[in-house]
């Protein structure tokens, strides 16, 4: 039961204990739920309605994100009232957590509605005086659409619109489709919408120039739209409620007989939001053939820029999801084999509408197989395709001439494929605008060739001929010799290839006066002034930090490029004193786009230990340290054997502002360090891995402790660790951590401490008590531990032992009470149970019972809070124990120490847990002793005064003493 102290005031760490090993508050996502709420219909539902008003909102203005404090954001102040973008809205503010509003907007008790959330709460003047609310949980007795009103408000144009009395209309949307909106609003004035289209107008232009899905963007892999909000402010209301949706899909569909979902109400999803719920289900892998039915429904769900990057979707599920869709763009990059080129095109095919109209296509990494007649299997009949790419994939020198047949395409990605042979670009040589020729590993022609090939494409803006595999040719040299040459080029790549020097990169530049970048990473150039990268002419390179950090956001899919950015970044970030959490995003761009190479996994975990260690960490965003965190732990579950990767991780996982403050898998965590702590045997890891441990044990559910703590070879190899130190007579941090590791493990644990029982654990404490008896912080952590084995009742046997009881009995009278107060605990444990359960002297525990009674007497206060609890559950049964009052006041006085420490914790944790009738029982029972009572009356006046301040409710009422 007893854990680290935390602060006083509020529940989190004022500082470190002497080991470090702090407490600290885990904050839970604002969109987790209790089972009740997953399971009811209106919750999902408001999720799904509140995404169609915040698509034009948020987008609007981004800084909407639920606050982590009660009141209003200064950004919705400003939107609101006379002054605001909103002034015809009545009120604009955010609903707290936990509180719930009737159908006029008071508040009420979240008792009285099915679910309590937060979101924002918009009012519109309703028809009979009262306003409408807007939130992100429901109502008590009101179904609003208000969301979508105003969304069609937003969405709305001049024409059309009175200055009173708007009402219900339809507005004509998007290439045709009909979208009906209910428009509920009265008495806007000109001004105010005015104002309403200014917002629009934003929207708008907004739109045009994010570049649409983030899936597409030029840098690839995971730049996804929401992803490149700034970590340092809460998350967008729009990205939480997709994640929700997209990670609890099961509350709003229902399975058809084919095993898909379909969403069990017909909910109308802006098309924009359609995309970026494909898209958010594709990147955290939750896209597979079930869970992409629920787009087979096209009238609802519309799709213009389709990502299932990385699915694991079946050909059948993808042409029955996806290709009735007018698709305009498709990235379908490395998605699961099962899935080839053929099928993709063969669906693609199907869709008449999708012959013309899709314009972008991605299929990187995917399996080519054979394509052969008929023509719906091969790209010409994909007549629309502006941009192709085919990076990664075995595609020939047939496939190219098929694909040069295409009238309209402009981008074409052939990296590492096999092609031999590159005239039929010829035929494309008036339009082809962007041509990408990394790693041309079977290329069989000439520099001449190539170059006569290459030299004909006149209206090329974008070439890319970098290669990371160095090879010895001189295409790239020749290429910057020749004068006249690509005069349209704004864009060069020559990363990887020798023979490349300044002088002739800077006269290839300053004869294209246009040009904007040149890559040369892995090249002998890039090293002079006019190369550096800091002006307008942005350069990958090696030469400084600038170049460096545009190689890591251009080359974030290229293993061999980020490796050798990641290398030379790293002597970078050893010397940085500021937090650099832009350097940070890239890295971590890299490690989710290579989790399996590990050469990129191994000089990344160096990098994010530079960039996060000591005070560095402190300025980084939660958000982002909670990426990296996880993908550090990922990194240690690929590479479970190699040893220097594990320590880099450990490094960095072993950091305060990580481990109290970054929510994260400590679960997970905790399982990989300790099958690390058990592999190892350096003393240096070894130290770090259980302050890991320590810390992460105290952080963990009742539930997961269990899980962790029943794994046998956990407590064995930390036993292990005690011994060595007793048998070596050595206090260090080490011991510390590894005993804060088994206190925080045995905790409400019955299983743990069994296995601390069975492997001796009992023996070795009693010796380490015996060799250090002047440590009052290891006495402190062994008598913790022990309070959590006297817990268990069913280990008393184990615990009656007339020299362990001596030893307990001579530190309950330590002149250090935190030493005193655990001592105080055992007996009080194992005398609560009756004489009859007494296996020793009936005087001994008649002494032991005296004893205990003046010794809390005399128990001065602490001075700050100096133990943690999960829970008051262990105390009420010995609140019963009314012939024994020692025992009594042990409890009283645990509950009263820690509730006048920190009220707002333990006074509600006692509420919630019943303690309030408990604590009345005693108070006014007959038989308690007084000094108890005393205890009693003053717990019950913090509690009191604790439900003055907060409200929180209770069953009953404090009573007054019993004269």
């Amino acid at each position: 039961m007893p854990r680290f102290p935390l602060s006083p005031s509020d529940g989190t760490p004022a500082g470190t204990s002497e080991d470090g090993a702090s407490q600290f508050a885990i904050n839970h996502n604002a969109l987790q739920h209790n089972s009740a709420s997953r399971n009811s219909c209106v919750l999902p539902r408001a999720v799904l309605q509140i995404l169609c008003f915040l698509l034009v909102l948020l987008r609007a203005v981004p800084e909407f994100a639920h606050p982590t404090g009660v009141g209003t954001p200064p950004h919705v102040s400003e939107l609101a009232g006379p002054a605001g973008v909103l002034e015809g809205l009545t009120h604009v503010r955010w609903q707290p957590f936990g509180v719930a509003l009737d159908e006029h907007g008071a508040e009420v008790e979240a008792g009285r509605c099915e679910a309590a959330g937060a979101g924002l709460l918009v009012v519109l003047p309703g028809q009979r005086g009262v306003g409408a609310a807007v939130q992100s949980s429901p109502v008590v007795g009101q179904q609003t659409d208000v969301m979508a009103g105003v969304y069609g408000l937003l969405s709305s144009s001049v024409a059309g619109t009175h200055e009173a009395g708007v009402g219900a209309r339809e507005r004509e949307r998007e290439e045709g489709n009909q979208t009906s909106l209910a428009v509920k609003t009265s008495l806007l004035s000109r001004s105010s919408f005015r104002r309403f289209l200014s917002l629009r107008r934003l929207v708008d232009m907004n739109s045009a120039t994010s570049g649409g899905s983030g899936c597409f963007s030029s840098g690839g892999g995971f730049s996804a739209q929401w992803q490149q909000q700034d970590d340092a402010s809460p998350a967008a209301l729009t990205d939480l409620c997709l994640t929700y949706v997209s990670q609890n899909l099961e509350c709003f569909c229902v399975k058809l007989p084919d095993g898909s979902l379909c969403f069990r109400e017909a909910v109308l999803f802006p098309q924009e939001l359609a995309d970026q719920l494909l898209a958010k289900m594709a990147t955290e892998g939750l896209l597979n053939d079930s869970t992409v039915g629920v787009f087979r429904n096209c009238q609802y769900l519309r799709l213009r820029r389709a990502c299932v990057r990385t699915a694991r979707i079946s050909a059948e599920a993808f042409q029955k999801a996806l290709c009735p869709h007018r698709l305009l763009e498709l990235d379908a990059a490395r998605v699961n084999a099962d899935l080839t080129i053929p099928d993709i095109l063969q669906g693609l095919a199907t869709n008449k509408y999708c012959q013309e109209s899709l314009q972008r296509l991605i299929l990187t990494g995917l399996t080519m197989a054979s394509l052969e007649e008929p023509s719906w299997y091969r790209f010409s009949a994909l007549r629309g395709l502006r941009s192709l790419s085919l990076a990664n994939v075995e595609f020939y020198d047939s496939g190219l001439v098929d694909v040069c047949s295409l009238p309209r395409l402009e981008s074409l990605d052939l990296s590492n494929t096999s092609v031999t042979n590159l005239s039929p670009l010829l035929g494309v040589k008036e339009r082809l605008r962007s041509l990408t020729l990394h790693q041309l590993k079977r290329l069989e022609m000439s520099t001449a060739q190539l170059l006569g090939v290459i030299g004909q494409l006149s209206v090329l803006q974008h070439l890319d001929i970098s290669d990371d595999k160095q090879f010895t040719s001189d295409v790239a040299c020749q290429l910057l010799a020749q004068r006249g040459i690509l005069p349209a080029l704004v864009s060069l790549d020559v990363s990887g290839r020798k023979q490349v020097s300044d002088k002739a990169v800077r006269a290839f530049v300053e004869e294209r006066p246009g040009m904007t970048f040149v890559g040369l990473l892995a090249t002998d150039a890039g090293f002079s002034d006019f190369l550096s990268g800091e002006g307008t002419l942005k350069v990958t390179g090696e030469a400084n930090e600038t170049q460096i950090c545009e190689a890591l956001r251009r080359y974030s899919e290229r293993e061999g490029f980020v490796r050798e950015a990641l290398f030379h970044l790293f002597s970078l970030t050893h010397v940085m004193e500021k937090p650099r959490p832009d350097i940070l995003k890239l890295v971590v761009l890299g490690m989710k786009n290579h989790p399996a190479t590990l050469n990129v996994q191994l000089a990344a975990s160096a990098c994010v230990f530079n960039l996060t260690k000591q005070d560095l960490a402190a300025g980084m965003p939660v958000r982002l340290l909670s990426t990296v965190t996880q993908l550090l732990l990922e990194a240690m579950r690929t590479f479970p054997n190699h040893q220097q990767l594990q320590k880099n991780c450990l490094l960095s996982l072993c950091s305060d502002r990580i481990l109290q403050e970054v929510p994260f898998n400590r679960f997970e965590a905790a399982k990989l360090v300790m099958q690390w702590l058990c592999n190892h045997e350096d003393q240096n890891m070894q130290r770090m891995a259980v302050a890991i441990i320590s810390i992460l044990a105290a952080k963990l559910s009742t539930e997961q402790t269990a899980q962790l703590g029943a794994e046998l070879f956990i407590v064995k190899q930390l036993l292990h660790i005690v011994r060595q130190k007793a048998n070596q007579n050595v206090v260090d941090a080490t011991l510390k951590f590894t005993l804060s590791a088994l206190w925080n493990l045995t905790d409400e644990s019955p299983t743990t401490c069994r296995h601390f029982i069975e492997n001796q654990g009992l023996d070795l404490f009693i010796k380490v008590l015996e060799s250090f008896p002047n440590e009052s912080s290891i006495q402190q952590k062994v008598l913790g531990l022990l309070n959590n084995i006297a817990e268990v009742r069913e280990l008393h046997g184990e615990l009656m032992v007339q020299s362990f009881l001596d030893h307990i009995s001579s530190l309950l009278h330590s002149p250090e009470v935190e030493v005193s107060y655990f001592a105080a605990g055992i007996l009080a444990h194992l005398t609560s149970r009756g004489e009859e359960a007494w296996s020793l002297s009936p005087a001994l525990r008649g002494s032991l019972l005296e004893q205990l009674h003046a010794v809390i007497m005399k128990w001065p206060p602490p001075e700050c809070e100096m133990v943690a609890y999960r829970s008051f559950n262990p105390f009420f049964p010995l609140l019963e124990c009314f012939h024994t009052p020692g025992v009594q006041l042990w409890a009283a006085w645990a509950m009263q120490h820690v509730c006048s420490k920190n009220a707002s914790r333990y006074c509600s944790m006692l509420l919630e847990e019943g303690g309030l009738d408990q604590l009345e029982h005693v108070h006014t029972h007959p038989q308690t002793h007084k000094d108890v009572k005393l205890l009693a009356e003053s717990i019950l006046e913090s509690l009191q005064r604790h439900r003055a301040r907060t409200g929180q409710p209770a069953h009953t009422c404090r009573r007054p003493p019993a004269q």
